[in-house]
């Protein structure tokens, strides 16, 4: 344990309070610890890994919440799959301040509502049909900007470099 926390800046006490189901991890833990151990967010919350079909029904996806967020994975969770896409809500008049970050990318679409991105000490505000690409080592917070739920589609990108690695291993 006090490796991965060395590893993902997630303290250990939160590691434990997650790992015994008393603490429900945010959106950028759940992102951070998948590229720890080098899985999918959908391997890490234990749903079913390479489902054949590459169409996916949201409907059909388990409803998660995390940091004031509610989500589903909607990607087929294939093992060292360089993305990971969540349909994400973000709910009129959320809680907290805490900013989140992370390893990789993060590319977002805005489905429905008007949604407030916190970058670092700059804020916009995103409509629908707009989108957002950022490197999620910079702080960033998700919410409403106004009182009406935000939904959106994020697509979360593992490092170039731990993509490529198995690519670009030599032959033996």
């Amino acid at each position: 344990m006090e490796q991965v926390a060395e590893r993902t800046g997630i303290s250990q006490p939160t590691l434990s309070r997650l790992e015994s189901e008393s603490r429900q991890p945010s959106l950028a833990q759940l992102l951070t610890l998948a590229d720890v151990y080098g899985v999918t967010v959908g391997e890490l919350l234990g749903e079913a890994p390479g489902r054949a079909t590459a169409v996916i029904d949201p409907a059909e996806c388990v409803e998660r919440v995390g940091n004031g967020l509610r989500f589903r994975v909607v990607d087929r969770g294939d093992p060292g799959a360089g993305l990971s896409a969540v349909q994400v809500t973000v709910p009129a008049g959320r809680g907290g301040s805490q900013m989140q970050q992370h390893p990789g990318d993060e590319w977002l679409y805005v489905l429905h509502g008007r949604l407030r991105l916190t970058l670092a000490g700059s804020t916009q505000v995103l409509r629908p049909g707009m989108v957002a690409h950022f490197d999620a080592t910079t702080p960033h917070r998700l919410d409403a900007a106004d009182r009406r739920d935000v939904e959106l589609l994020l697509v979360a990108a593992r490092p170039a470099t731990q993509v490529l690695t198995p690519c670009l291993r030599e032959a033996t």
